[in-house]
């Protein structure tokens, strides 16, 4: 163990095969949120044909999946997925009614890229101070106008920010409201991201939600209304 808090444990661990090393560091925090690091590193020459990332899931918790170009509902019986840097997509949620895993695959170069109509233009570095901005005027407004909530329209920063902004409002205004809003993005225009899904990081500090244009609710099938709108409620 490398720390144990209120909240929060960090750990690692390592594991050797003949000439290859995997070392594993991993944080995880109150809200169920776990992030592995994992280096795997060879002490001489050694041919590989692939290597490859296992996630063990119980079938009985696997009926259904979105996210990696499946819009929701059943997940499939097979399924092959590429990187495609055209595509918002690099999650998936399976799970079923009362339980279910959001995986995200990242590599050292991760940069959370742009969404909404503005993903197709090339992904931008936001520098953390302009997070910090963000939040201080939040603090500002929450204190000097006595705001009471967030309405959000779609998000661009990542799930540490969001937890900022929740604890800003929880300090100064208990009981304030974060509302979320997003349209269908599961097109080509938008990467074919599931709104669900990429904001899954989010839910533990959101209130309501609010997916409007362009989901036609007339239309999905019953295991599209579970995965996408039954499980998002609060």
């Amino acid at each position: 163990m490398l720390k144990q808090a209120e909240g929060i444990a960090s750990w690692e661990s390592q594991a050797t095969v003949q000439s290859l090393q995997l070392q594993v560091q991993a944080q995880m925090e109150f809200d169920g949120t776990i992030e592995f690091l994992l280096r795997i590193r060879a002490s001489r020459a050694t041919p590989l044909n692939d290597v490859s990332l296992e996630i063990p899931l119980s079938r009985e918790i696997s009926r259904y999946m979105m996210g990696m170009g499946v819009k929701g509902g059943f997940r499939p019986r097979e399924y092959r997925w590429k990187w495609d840097q055209k595509k918002n997509q690099d999650s998936a949620w399976v799970g079923d009614v009362n339980a279910g895993l959001q995986f995200t695959l990242k590599a050292d170069n991760y940069d959370r890229p742009l969404n909404t109509n503005f993903y197709l233009l090339k992904p931008l570095n936001l520098p953390p101070s302009w997070h910090n901005y963000y939040i201080e005027g939040l603090n500002w407004l929450v204190k000097n106008v006595g705001i009471d909530g967030l309405y959000i329209d779609d998000v661009a920063f990542d799930r540490t920010t969001m937890k900022r902004v929740r604890r800003v409002l929880d300090s100064t205004r208990p009981g304030a409201l974060i509302d979320l809003h997003s349209a269908n993005q599961f097109n080509v225009r938008d990467g074919f991201a599931n709104s669900a899904n990429l904001y899954l990081e989010h839910f533990p500090y959101l209130n309501r939600l609010w997916f409007g244009e362009y989901f036609d609710y007339n239309a999905i099938t019953n295991s599209d209304q579970l995965t996408l709108v039954a499980r998002n409620k609060r």
